[in-house]
């Protein structure tokens, strides 16, 4: 079996997450529907609308492919193992990982910048891929963007194109951190100070020794579940710069999705998210 991804026919930026039966919009070839928020079939699907220039399209698959225009192609190419790129008749590819279970969701994504075409797999979209290939264009890529699946039925989700990010040329000045506000602060010498408030609180979080430990558990911020701990903080006013030291055992050979993180929030600091 093989698949491709061609970017033919959302305009950027579009996203498409199936979450409706109704494929408007899309032109139809082969065996397709959409189930449980997903797109599954055999054949080609191409959207109607035509992109050009610098993008990045992505896919969230099972055994599947994108195409970008007529010409560009990148399938994965489950007999063979491999990841290819492809245009016109001229091709690149690269082996993927021995072993990998192609029946599970990945996500394909494909960058174009002027004449160069760069794809990757991944298993979660956390820059840690299992394949990478490139291949120089013989023009820049344009047309309709489009899903095909051959020798089998193959399944897709939350396909997208955006118009690719422009590359720094400068480096922005480093900031300039003032000496730390004490209201603001905290070194967790002595339990947890009047300054921190929780939303659902976690018992299993305590402070000894000049740090707070918090295990991980199967919680999430996001959805209809909504279940994890946070543990918030007012912020000062004005420009301020947060910094925090984390240390987080994620083994190996395990899977690091959604790790933890610090991050500022709602004029709040830190929101300390456990994620499984």
């Amino acid at each position: 079996m093989s698949s491709t991804n061609q970017c033919r026919g959302l305009s950027p930026p579009a996203r498409e997450r199936f979450d409706s039966a109704s494929l408007v919009g899309w032109q139809r070839a082969g065996q397709w529907r959409v189930r449980d928020g997903r797109l599954g079939g055999s054949g080609a699907l191409t959207s109607r609308t035509t992109v050009g220039g610098d993008v990045r399209a992505e896919a969230d698959l099972r055994l599947t492919g994108v195409t970008l225009g007529d010409r560009v192609e990148v399938r994965v190419d489950a007999a063979a193992g491999r990841l290819v790129a492809r245009d016109g008749r001229r091709q690149a590819s690269t082996p993927l990982p021995a072993g990998l279970d192609l029946g599970t969701r990945h996500n394909r994504a494909i960058e174009v910048r002027g004449q160069q075409v760069t794809a990757e797999l991944s298993p979660a979209r956390l820059g840690d891929q299992l394949a990478v290939v490139s291949l120089r264009l013989d023009r820049p890529a344009a047309g309709r963007p489009g899903l095909t699946a051959t020798g089998g039925t193959a399944e897709f989700d939350n396909v997208s194109v955006a118009r690719l990010y422009q590359p720094a040329r400068r480096p922005v000045p480093e900031p300039r951190v003032g000496a730390p506000l004490p209201a603001y602060s905290d070194e967790f010498r002595d339990g947890l100070d009047d300054g921190w408030q929780w939303v659902r609180e976690d018992p299993a979080a305590t402070v000894a020794d000049g740090a707070l430990r918090w295990p991980v558990r199967a919680a999430d911020l996001t959805g209809t579940g909504n279940t994890a701990g946070v543990l918030l903080r007012d912020a000062p006013r004005g420009d301020y710069v947060a910094e925090t030291t984390v240390t987080l055992d994620l083994g190996e050979e395990t899977v690091r999705n959604y790790p933890h993180h610090v991050t500022p929030r709602h004029g709040r600091w830190p929101r300390c998210d456990r994620h499984r």
